[in-house]
């Protein structure tokens, strides 16, 4: 298992999906296959990931609503 650490939250990520999904070239749909499969931790609320997302400058405040996709 891997960890990826935010301001916010922290997410456990199996082996498989980093390496699937950190690879060069389009990740778009092994991201959308393991996103299906990763259980959300329960203290990361919409509100929390979109400001995190937020900070990054990189979406504007129609794509932050967007639980699912963000």
């Amino acid at each position: 298992m891997k960890f990826a650490s935010f301001n916010r939250f922290e997410l456990e990520l199996p082996d498989d999906c980093v390496s699937e999904c950190s690879h060069s070239g389009n990740c778009d749909d092994d991201v959308t296959r393991w996103a299906n499969k990763i259980e959300r931790p329960k203290n990361l609320t919409a509100a929390k990931l979109a400001a995190e997302l937020k900070e990054y400058g990189a979406w504007s405040n129609k794509e932050l609503k967007d639980d699912f996709s963000n």
